[in-house]
């Protein structure tokens, strides 16, 4: 079924007017965790993440393929598209390394209204598609969904964000409950107009009642380095047991149009 909608949705991407604008948007992220998660040792985590987003007016699709490198006891079993929100399995308090490919992700999502200078509202569905290797614990095993709402709006050189969504599971396995919710709010000031410094706060409801809510602050930086090219860096720290008490990434994206 899921399938189905997402082969739906793209099929009706691809037959929209074929004089909407078009484009392809590669990009390569590397984020580097460490955290305790409530254990007495940390765990360091290096996820690397591989997209191609292809955008058709308003609509846009996107693939992710991340990797991970893991030294320590807690296991991945998710990495949140962008954020720091990262679930895990706490293992044994031995110290072990593994590597691996983690769960891809397919993103849809649709932009409102198609030009505007004070900004825009989204909305959004993302499907984990679980094929990585559950005995690594780079995977759970189980669909599922995230659907979020967001919002943006500029006011000279201030662009403010928030959104709001809903994570579901496939089942409740592992969790006390198979859906919860998450929000985020921010901003980014525009040194000029190819370069931008932000913050945001995220926070999403526990994995488990007996854990703690994911809280992070995270920074932001933005450099367009010309039409195509694109250049990241951020920041953060964790505000409860469930994130990582610090990380930093790096992401490197480039665009360009398709001519009609």
């Amino acid at each position: 079924m899921s399938a189905w909608v997402f082969t739906f949705l793209l099929g009706l991407i691809l037959s929209m007017a074929a004089s909407a604008q078009q484009s392809v948007q590669t990009s390569l992220s590397s984020y580097g965790f460490v955290g305790d998660y409530g254990l007495e040792t940390d765990t360091f985590t290096l996820a690397t993440q591989a997209s191609v987003k292809y955008q058709h007016d308003q609509w846009a699709l996107r693939f992710t393929q991340p990797y991970i490198f893991q030294d320590g006891p807690a296991e991945l079993i998710l990495l949140e598209d962008g954020e720091t929100g990262e679930q895990f399995l706490v293992g044994s308090e031995e110290r072990k390394q593994r590597s691996g490919y983690a769960d891809p992700s397919l993103n849809v999502s649709f932009n409102w209204p198609k030009k505007s200078r004070a900004g825009r509202w989204s909305i959004s569905g993302r499907w984990k598609i679980p094929t990585a290797d559950q005995a690594q614990g780079f995977s759970n095993g189980r669909h599922e969904y995230n659907v979020n709402l967001s919002r943006s709006y500029r006011y000279q050189r201030w662009m403010l964000h928030g959104r709001v969504g809903r994570h579901l599971r496939q089942d409740k396995e592992f969790a006390d409950n198979s859906a919860r919710n998450q929000v985020s709010l921010g901003g980014m000031y525009f040194l000029t107009r190819r370069t931008g410094l932000g913050m945001s706060y995220y926070h999403k409801e526990a994995t488990q009642s007996q854990n703690d809510d994911v809280r992070s602050i995270n920074l932001d930086m933005r450099l367009r380095l010309d039409r195509h090219w694109q250049l990241g860096g951020h920041a953060g720290m964790g505000l409860s047991d469930s994130a990582a008490d610090s990380f930093v990434g790096v992401d490197l994206s480039y665009r360009w149009k398709i001519a009609n």
